[in-house]
C-alpha cells in the first residue's frame, strides 16, 4: 500500500489520541505537495473527496496543532473520519 491508501481496520479510534497523531503524521504533505504553502493550500482547497485530500487535510491539523501547541487535532479527525471510512479500501 501507498502512504495514502489504508483499510478500515487501519482506521484510529478518535478517542486514542496517540493513534490519530501517528496516523496524521504517516502522511507527509509538505513533501508530496513540495512545499509548506502548497501544502496549506491544498487543505484549504479540500473538498473531502479523495483519500490525499483527506490525508492533507489531516496532516495540516496535525502540524498546526503540534506547532501552536494547542488541541483540536482529534476533533478534525473525528469530521474527516465518516469521509476516511467510506473511502477506505475495504
Amino acid at each position: 500500500m501507498t502512504e495514502v491508501e489504508y483499510r478500515r481496520k487501519d482506521l484510529p479510534s478518535p478517542d486514542d489520541r496517540q493513534a490519530v497523531l501517528a496516523f496524521a503524521k504517516q502522511f507527509n504533505a509538505y513533501r508530496y505537495h513540495g512545499s509548506l504553502s502548497a501544502a496549506f493550500d491544498a487543505a484549504e482547497a479540500s473538498r473531502r473527496e479523495t483519500v490525499l485530500e483527506l490525508r492533507t487535510e489531516l496532516f495540516i491539523a496535525y502540524r498546526t496543532a503540534n506547532h501552536q501547541g494547542a488541541g483540536g487535532l482529534e476533533e478534525v479527525y473525528r469530521g474527516l473520519l465518516p469521509c476516511f471510512e467510506k473511502l477506505a479500501l475495504d
